[in-house]
């Protein structure tokens, strides 16, 4: 199976030199959102904007909640089933697994652009603290540094 590749508006990112600022982060933020919602998705209208938005915020955008796809070990089978309903079966089976490498792909593309965007000392754990920028990688989620303000 290929790695799937997408073009985005902002890639790379606008670089962050130096210690971030409200206006950088800001700015960062708009372009991360940007190129999530650049890349269609079959679960709503807005690409996949859901995984650098915070889950009221996107919900409060798209006036559903977003489930993300999961991974299928293996299609499922009744016993009964005709040829078709097989087929049938196995095409689902096969555009889940395409959803879930596309959202797993997409995510870690926009985790790396903000990695590449920022200078490296501000993304490393210092002693059990988060990263001076505050960066909430779980979903690549984008969120507003604790330690600079106010975004």
């Amino acid at each position: 199976m290929s790695v799937p590749t997408f073009i985005y508006p902002h890639d790379p990112l606008t670089p962050i030199i130096g210690r971030p600022t409200a206006p950088a982060i800001i700015l960062m933020t708009k372009e991360i959102f940007a190129n999530a919602k650049s890349v269609p998705s079959k679960y709503g209208s807005h690409g996949h904007l859901a995984l650098v938005m915070t889950i009221a915020d996107y919900t409060a955008r798209a006036g559903q909640a977003y489930t993300a796809p999961t991974f299928l070990i293996r299609p499922t089978r009744v016993a009964s089933a005709t040829t078709a309903q097989i087929n049938d079966a196995n095409q689902d089976y096969t555009d889940a697994v395409s959803a879930y490498d596309k959202h797993i792909s997409v995510q870690q593309n926009l985790k790396q652009q903000i990695l590449n965007a920022v200078e490296p000392i501000f993304t490393k754990r210092r002693a059990g603290n988060r990263s001076a920028l505050y960066c909430c990688c779980l979903n690549a989620r984008v969120c507003p540094p604790l330690d600079y303000g106010s975004v």
